[in-house]
């Protein structure tokens, strides 16, 4: 929690541990490609190079490692989901290469 005399904001720290701003362009494409939406990138004033790409394809694995994880505390049997999620994973580990 953020606070100057009141709260003043929350920091989702599920995103916030790197502080690297490539970190922030993978919820909003998630199971996709954030370089498609040329008008959100736009508006962040980012173009990405290959070496973004390289760290995006890691917080990708990372939060797809996390979703794959939580099935079991979160009591997750869908399996179309677990496909879903490893198809991603797979897609994004072969952009660590």
């Amino acid at each position: 929690m953020l606070a100057d005399g009141g709260l003043t904001g929350l920091v989702d720290g599920e995103r916030a541990f790197w502080g690297d701003p490539v970190a922030e362009f993978v919820s909003p494409a998630l199971f996709g490609g954030i370089e498609a939406d040329v008008d959100f990138l736009a508006g962040y004033g980012f173009a990405f190079t290959d070496a973004d790409r390289v760290r995006l394809a890691a917080y990708q694995a990372y939060l797809y490692l996390v979703m794959l994880t939580e099935r079991v505390p979160r009591g997750s049997t869908d399996e179309g989901v677990e496909r879903l999620v490893t198809r991603a994973l797979d897609t994004a580990v072969a952009g660590l290469r």
